[in-house]
């Protein structure tokens, strides 16, 4: 128990080091004077910090929470989106796309919820949705136009044709993570496209030069979405079968 208290006290310090450097010398419960009175009563102070770096707040807010038992280990601090590289990125999402496929786990319900703001997030009401508008309106248009024009195919071919609801995280993920895996392809169908279809249009370029690695694609979206995966990681990380059958990274 003593070791275990032992450990929680240094990660509160961690914590607190933390956002000292983020934030050039702040400390999260305010100035020496109030310092004490404030970590005792659990009025922390994120304002300096949760705009620039949502992600990185989320991580100290656990890690000097006044609950000791709630404090992270450093092997879960570790595995915090604010770690991840592009290779865990990539595994979370193909992960989540297994989840997502899985009806015994994934049912209505959650798939509803994924799709919502938290209200203690945002201040806003419980009927926000996190995309804001349709996906297809916020992936370049050369992206959307191949997912079309696959679909056509696969229709005038007979073959069983997945059509995306825009509307839905969950098959925004499933975007995701088939671009991911079949770039290549994807790649050189959109560049063929892109001569026959549109001239000097230099986005398009830099889609297409996006689409050269799993982990440019990574890039591509995040400068769509930057906060995607943090957002579906806050709404899943407390489901313990979730994180049992498909977080372990």
């Amino acid at each position: 128990m003593e070791k275990r208290k032992t450990k929680s006290v240094d990660i509160f310090s961690l914590g607190c080091i933390f956002y000292y450097f983020i934030t050039n010398g702040q400390h999260p419960f305010g100035d020496r004077i109030f310092r004490v009175v404030n970590i005792v009563s659990d009025k922390p102070n994120f304002e300096h910090l949760v705009a620039v770096q949502p992600i990185l707040c989320d991580l100290i807010k656990q890690m000097v929470s006044k609950d000791e038992k709630s404090r992270p280990t450093i092997d879960q601090i570790t595995q915090h989106p604010f770690f991840w590289n592009y290779d865990k990125k990539i595994k979370f999402i193909d992960n989540l796309n297994n989840l997502f496929k899985d009806q015994n786990l994934f049912d209505s319900n959650l798939n509803r919820l994924l799709n919502f703001i938290d209200i203690e997030d945002s201040g806003c009401s419980s009927n926000t949705l996190y995309l804001g508008k349709p996906w297809n309106k916020i992936i370049d248009t050369v992206l959307i136009d191949h997912i079309t024009n696959k679909q056509k195919k696969q229709k005038q071919n007979n073959k069983k044709t997945y059509i995306y609801n825009y509307d839905s995280i969950k098959d925004l993920i499933r975007c995701i993570r088939n671009t991911i895996q079949h770039h290549k392809e994807i790649q050189q169908i959109i560049q063929e496209y892109n001569i026959n279809h549109y001239s000097n249009n230099n986005n398009n370029e830099a889609i297409i030069l996006s689409l050269s690695s799993h982990e440019s694609v990574i890039k591509y979206f995040e400068s769509k979405l930057p906060d995607l995966l943090f957002f579906i990681y806050k709404k899943l990380k407390n489901h313990d079968d979730f994180k049992k059958l498909y977080f372990n990274f």
